[in-house]
């Protein structure tokens, strides 16, 4: 009877073994598989840290970053699931199959963000000029500079400023055409503002975005990207108004000794405006004069004398109608600004 019990305890033991060893070996059991996991490539964008497998039911996490700064991530998708970014990183739960890992990127739009100090002066062009083809054979420099707004204090003590300029169509204006010019003050190195400073020469017909980013030493500037067009020379149609110039001589000379010169500060290649201008003031008429006035630009002013020795006059600082909010019709420091056609600005010339 004890020799029955033990042969059937047995024989028991052995076929829990079986079964213990069946489950262990049954696909369908609770042992997690492990799945691969693939990746587009793309040349806007990196992933890192994605793993090559993993099992299922595992969370896998990864992070997604714009390798331009004219493109930004659009989707993330793995397989057919849209995931939600928490900053840079993306997290899904290993399903059990195979699973590919797809990145839309988009272009970014222009932009300008009124809370930086950094802006666009309100009379920059964005239409460019490509050099004329006898302009391109010359040895000096033909260029259009876009100058900026740095809406930085005085009380900023700015020396030195780090610059990412980059074009996004480089067959447009390529990055080796753009150079950041600082501007200091005449008693110092402080930087007071700037400009880029475009080589007409290299550039070509199409459109680009310019990507700029200043970083001075002790304040913040601020990120512009801007849409420009390049156009072929001569193509360039800028608005203009008449205005009319009206000369009072104070100085000991008589008005046939003197002539005016008139440069334009916004002077934009290959439009039709001119750079500069000189009138002789002894061929004017009732002590007036006009010229074509580039809607938006700014003018120097400087009177000389036809006697050969260089010598010039002063022009008086006058201002016109106009309002705090917009500004004044005005002449300051030589410089005329105009905001309303139909304008007669008064030229007062003294010793």
């Amino acid at each position: 009877m004890k020799k029955s019990k033990i042969i059937l305890t047995s024989f028991l033991t052995m076929l829990a073994i079986i079964f213990l060893v069946a489950c262990s070996n049954d696909s369908g059991g609770n042992t997690p598989k492990s799945y691969s996991i693939t990746a587009s490539e793309g040349s806007n964008y990196k992933l890192e840290n994605l793993p090559e497998e993993a099992l299922a039911g595992e969370s896998v996490s990864f992070s997604v970053e714009s390798t331009s700064v004219f493109y930004e991530v659009a989707s993330v998708n793995a397989n057919d699931e849209t995931l939600s970014p928490n900053g840079r990183l993306y997290t899904f739960m290993m399903p059990e199959e195979d699973v590919a890992i797809t990145v839309t990127m988009s272009e970014v739009s222009e932009y300008d963000n009124p809370d930086d100090k950094l802006s666009w002066a309100r009379n920059i062009s964005k239409v460019i000029s490509a050099a004329s083809a006898e302009d391109k054979t010359v040895s000096w420099d033909v260029s259009q500079n876009l100058n900026f707004n740095f809406g930085i204090s005085s009380s900023n003590y700015v020396t030195s400023i780090n610059a990412t300029i980059e074009s996004s169509n480089e067959d447009v204006i390529p990055n080796d055409a753009i150079t950041f010019v600082k501007r200091t003050a005449s008693s110092s190195n402080v930087i007071t503002g700037g400009y880029l400073k475009i080589d007409l020469k290299k550039v070509n017909p199409g459109e680009t975005l310019l990507y700029v980013n200043l970083k001075p030493n002790n304040s913040s500037l601020g990120t512009l990207i801007t849409k420009f067009k390049v156009v072929e020379y001569g193509t360039i149609e800028l608005e203009t108004m008449p205005v009319t110039l009206e000369i009072d001589n104070n100085s000991d000379y008589d008005l046939t000794d003197l002539f005016l010169n008139i440069r334009d500060e916004n002077y934009v290649y290959g439009s039709q405006g001119k750079q500069t201008q000189t009138i002789y003031l002894k061929d004017i008429v009732d002590n007036k004069i006009s010229f074509d006035y580039i809607v938006g630009h700014s003018y120097f002013l400087s009177c000389g004398i036809n006697d050969g020795t260089g010598n010039s006059l002063n022009i008086n600082d006058w201002v016109g109608s106009g309002s705090s909010s917009s500004g004044y019709n005005q002449i300051k420091n030589n410089i005329l600004t105009l905001l309303t056609s139909g304008v007669t600005a008064e030229i007062t010339i003294t010793d």
